[in-house]
């Protein structure tokens, strides 16, 4: 087995070096393709993965079956039932008058 330098597993390492050969331009427009399918196959496999990889807690969603989305965008994009994740008072946009988008 070979011994891990610190700098990221082979899988990583390979992951980076792909980035560099494939045109950037073509996976833009493949993941764009990818994301916005209505294939069940595809569009099921990558909601399925990403709600495994991110532990998805569905329960907040104002439709609760991830497999009823039209595309995973639709999935990753998803309206939560109201009063679910409460935004604090101090954060609302009328008071965030002297907040810069730098924080």
């Amino acid at each position: 087995m070979a011994k891990d330098s610190g700098r990221g597993g082979v899988r990583e390492r390979l992951f980076v070096w792909m980035q560099y050969v494939i045109p950037q331009h073509l996976v833009s427009r493949l993941v764009y393709r990818a994301t916005r399918s209505t294939r069940p196959t595809l569009r099921n496999a990558l909601i399925r993965w990403f709600c495994r990889r991110f532990a998805v807690d569905m329960s907040e969603a104002r439709e609760p079956d991830a497999l009823r989305y039209a595309t995973f965008n639709d999935f990753f994009t998803r309206e939560l039932r109201p009063g679910v994740r409460r935004i604090a008072d101090h954060l609302r946009w009328r008071d965030r008058r002297g907040i810069s988008p730098a924080g």
